[in-house]
């Protein structure tokens, strides 16, 4: 008897449509015996196995097949899609095309599926050919229609991407919202902001995973710089999947944009921490044999060993490091720049860890044997703080990449400074406080090149003051910036220069400027641009008389780059560690006059120094005799001081 007329035919195609293949492969197991020699059984047997991931034993499936019935169309077109999953693509190439060719040259499986190949293949006319071949077949054919969209998007040929994904949402009678979320992505790209949300507004009507649209509109809203915005696209993202921890790691980091309170920031990371309970695995807790060394294994996990800050931090802290330790880079970023290549060869070893679990990377960093692992992500983009929670090294800190509480137990230290993380304010911290004794971090300048100083003090030749912030856009929250329309109000001559990232959107430019426009101030007031490679941005503060520092997420950075090129930072701060960079560095350059304790103050020390140029001068000249004595810059000081903490707490490990 054939398979089909069996009644457990039907129960299996009925759990196929459900996705249940687990209990399909159950009952086809069961009937194999029976039908080992009936193709149409063999080939659902192998359709099931496939979806199972069970690669192997599908092929075989289909193979058996095919030795009985070896003109079998769909059997043929099941092997040549198992192949191209295991990207073993000239098989599958060369199977559908002896379909078309000696079988069905009208099949449409086999003509779409070539598309496919070759545009994974990077072979676009011949993607192009196949996909328009698919269509003849079937004019309603909405999937070919979405992938030559996709094939003029990666083109960069945007029009036609917008005409094809257009078409294809008309044909999409199952309301993917693929296809619209792609053509977001498409209007994005062009910088045609709000047809972007609008469009992924509108996926946001159809069927398929929403996180990811949520996703998509967190970064444009980042673009936008609605901090607001943000955080609500983020909390709907999480509604919709409560297990994408990605989008629950961002929610917190974009949080520090908008809470003053390091009470709340703290329960937000701690919570994460509980929900993360899959991390059951404690490796410190195996009877592993910890042995003493000579030079302790250093573990760094970031996703920015590149032109970023953590990377600006390492450059020069790499040769000292090296002295005293083994350090060992666990890299989670596939792209790669010139301070990649550099760390690439600095480093005793440097993983690429981009595609691992974090089960397995956990257990990578076990095997190797770390001592000290560090962690530079915390909760920002890219991070592997997840992996922490195994606990894979005796020894886990957090330093330099995220300026707040991971609430992780597993981490044993966050480093600070005696005015980042002061004793007082431990309670704040999962971590306990690790001081360095001047400054928690420190800017190397081995790689500014093509940079100049200027000695003189900009207000003396433009005859007005001109005010500077190079942070990140986001940080300027509605408070601030009617503070600083405050002090330009005040001083009507003076200029306020204001570059950060994504300010080349007229749109997020001009928010800004209505918002301080708004405040009283005048548009030849502001200079507003986007932000410059960095030697240029650098260059940049040579326009700039004093730094007016953001809060509550102050400057780190930028601070540290400001004070380089000689500018003093007006800086207010609060009680959590992001809100202390900026005083951090004025207290190790003994400028507290530059500290404040609340806005009046901020703003009454802006219009006071704007009337006394010779005291900012006198701080200019003081910063720049100064800065290569401090552990800011002086990469041997602050190497020094950094590798005698870590020492101690190894030491104290063994003891």
């Amino acid at each position: 008897m054939s398979y089909i007329r069996d009644h457990n035919f039907k129960e299996v195609i009925k759990l196929i449509n459900q996705y249940n293949f687990e209990e399909a492969k159950e009952v086809l197991k069961k009937d194999y015996n029976s039908y080992s020699q009936d193709v149409v059984f063999l080939n659902i047997y192998g359709i099931v196995l496939n979806n199972l991931n069970e690669n192997n034993f599908a092929e075989s499936i289909f193979s058996k097949a095919l030795k009985l019935k070896p003109n079998d169309i769909d059997v043929h077109v099941n092997l040549a899609v198992l192949y191209s999953k295991k990207k073993e693509l000239q098989k599958s190439k060369d199977i559908f095309l002896k379909i078309i060719k000696i079988f069905d040259n009208k099949n449409i499986i086999s003509l779409f599926n070539l598309g496919l190949i070759f545009l994974e293949e990077k072979n676009y006319l011949k993607a192009e050919n196949f996909f328009k071949q698919a269509i003849n077949v079937d004019a309603n054919f909405y999937e070919a229609y979405h992938q030559l969209g996709l094939l003029y998007e990666e083109k960069k040929e945007f029009n036609e991407a917008i005409y094809y994904y257009q078409i294809a949402n008309k044909k999409n009678k199952r309301k993917f919202n693929t296809t619209l979320s792609n053509l977001a992505n498409v209007y994005w790209a062009l910088k045609d902001f709000n047809k972007a949300i609008s469009t992924y507004k509108e996926a946001l009507d159809y069927n398929g995973d929403k996180s990811k649209i949520y996703k998509n509109l967190t970064r444009i809203s980042e673009n936008t710089g609605n901090i607001q915005d943000i955080l609500l696209y983020l909390e709907k993202g999480i509604t919709e999947k409560k297990d994408n921890f990605d989008l629950k790691r961002a929610h917190n980091f974009y949080n520090l944009y908008k809470s003053s309170n390091p009470g709340d920031i703290k329960i937000l990371a701690e919570n994460y921490r509980v929900q993360l309970n899959s991390q059951s695995i404690n490796f410190n807790k195996t009877n592993k044999t910890r042995l003493k060394k000579k030079k302790p294994k250093i573990g760094f996990v970031s996703a920015d060993f590149m032109r970023h800050p953590v990377g600006y931090f390492l450059f020069d802290l790499i040769d000292y490091l090296k002295r005293q330790f083994e350090i060992l880079a666990f890299s989670n970023n596939y792209l790669n720049d010139d301070y990649t290549n550099f760390f690439k060869k600095k480093f005793d070893k440097f993983f690429d860890v981009t595609n691992l679990s974090d089960f397995d990377l956990a257990k990578l960093i076990y095997d190797i044997d770390i001592d000290i692992l560090l962690d530079l992500g915390g909760y920002s983009g890219g991070s592997r703080l997840n992996i922490f929670a195994y606990k894979p090294a005796p020894i886990q800190i957090s330093w330099a990449g995220y300026l707040s509480t991971t609430g992780f137990k597993e981490i044993d230290y966050i480093i600070g400074d005696p005015y980042v993380t002061p004793r007082n304010q431990s309670n704040i911290y999962t971590e306990k406080i690790l001081q360095l004794p001047e400054i928690w971090c420190h800017l190397s300048t081995s790689d500014i090149v093509d940079v100049q100083k200027t000695q003189c003090l900009p207000a003396t030749k433009n005859k007005f003051i001109t005010f500077g912030s190079f942070n990140n856009p986001l940080k300027l929250n509605e408070r601030l910036l009617m503070s600083w329309g405050k002090i330009l109000r005040s001083i009507p001559s003076s200029r306020l220069l204001i570059k950060g990232n994504n300010l080349d959107n007229e749109l997020y430019k001009k928010k800004i400027e209505d918002f301080l426009v708004n405040q009283g101030v005048k548009h030849d007031q502001l200079i507003i641009e986007d932000r410059d490679k960095r030697n240029e941005l650098l260059n940049k503060y040579n326009q700039v008389d004093l730094v007016l520092d953001t809060f509550p997420y102050s400057g780190g950075t930028t601070n540290f780059e400001a004070t380089w090129m000689g500018v003093p930072i007006l800086t207010m701060y609060g009680e959590n560690f992001l809100s202390r960079c900026g005083y951090s560095i004025n207290n190790n350059l003994n400028l507290l006059e530059l500290n404040c304790i609340d806005f009046d103050e901020y703003e009454n020390k802006a219009i006071k120094f704007s009337k006394e140029l010779e005291k900012i001068f006198f701080m200019k000249k003081k910063i720049l005799s100064k800065i290569l004595e401090t552990s800011l810059f002086n990469s041997e000081k602050f190497a020094t001081q950094f590798c005698k903490t870590l020492k101690n707490i190894y030491e104290r490990y063994f003891n």
